[in-house]
């Protein structure tokens, strides 16, 4: 056998091992989550009022640091279950959050807020759908906006009236004292209200600003469709990225064995 298939081969099975492995230990992680998540859930039926539990107890899970961790390579960022074990910053316990209802079948997005249609993304919150209806929970500052029909608000709601946010503030400003953290969330003209929400960055490059304009033929409003869980989950991605590799390995190996038997058998 030629060198170059062998060569061929070795790659084929190691990436195809690699990703394989990676899949099982990112199960593997599921499960912890799941077991964490069912603390404070029982049974399939996620409602409003179970995800505001699960995000009451992702806001007292570790401390409210950015979380250093990471898989692979740093700016992959943290998985969920390095989150889980030791806390994070807004846009890490979202994070954990959305990898945790994704993974309980509940659809859910990150959805990152700026003070202004062209400023940096300052926080980040999580939005899910359940059987009663949309909710936006804040796993930061331990924030839910229930509704006056005994439902939530979501990022439509609070986008649309901005007197919903400052309502909620003040109310829990009440409930929990001047001292609690959530008497310091930031408003103002530089604060972290819902006026401009964004779930992809269709801005970033000139590819995204394409693909962006290419969906919003077909969608309302691309900057608020759902990310895919494989965005904000480390193993995930490179279990996928690792498996696309090992898919193309095997075609490559299937073109230099089958290739010149074709050319010979044309040119007979």
């Amino acid at each position: 056998m030629k060198k170059l298939e062998l060569a061929v081969i070795f790659l084929t099975l190691f990436f195809s091992g690699a990703g394989l492995y990676v899949l099982l230990d990112w199960r593997s992680d599921n499960a912890e989550l799941l077991a964490f998540s069912q603390t404070v859930t029982q049974g399939d039926d996620i409602t409003g009022q179970d995800i505001v539990r699960l995000n009451e107890l992702i806001y007292s899970t570790g401390g409210f640091a950015k979380n250093d961790n990471y898989f692979f390579i740093p700016s992959l960022g943290p998985t969920p279950i390095q989150i889980m074990r030791t806390g994070g910053d807004c846009a890490d316990k979202s994070r954990l959050l959305a990898a945790i209802l994704d993974e309980m079948n509940v659809p859910a997005t990150l959805v990152m807020l700026a003070p202004c249609d062209s400023c940096p993304f300052g926080h980040t919150v999580v939005e899910a759908q359940t059987q009663d209806g949309t909710i936006v929970v804040d796993p930061v500052y331990n924030i839910s906006f229930p509704s006056p029909d005994g439902r939530y608000h979501g990022i439509q709601n609070l986008r649309d009236n901005s007197s919903i946010l400052q309502a909620r503030l003040d109310e829990l400003i009440l409930q929990r004292g001047p001292d609690d953290k959530i008497a310091f969330y930031r408003l103002g003209a530089d604060g972290m209200h819902y006026s401009y929400p964004v779930t992809v960055n269709w801005e970033k490059n000139s590819l995204t600003q394409f693909i962006g304009s290419l969906l919003a033929n077909y969608v309302d409003e691309p900057s608020l469709i759902y990310r895919p869980r494989w965005l904000e989950d480390p193993k995930l991605l490179i279990a996928g990225l690792l498996g696309i590799i090992s898919i193309c390995s095997l075609g490559l190996l299937l073109m230099i064995i089958f290739l010149p038997r074709l050319v010979a058998g044309i040119k007979e």
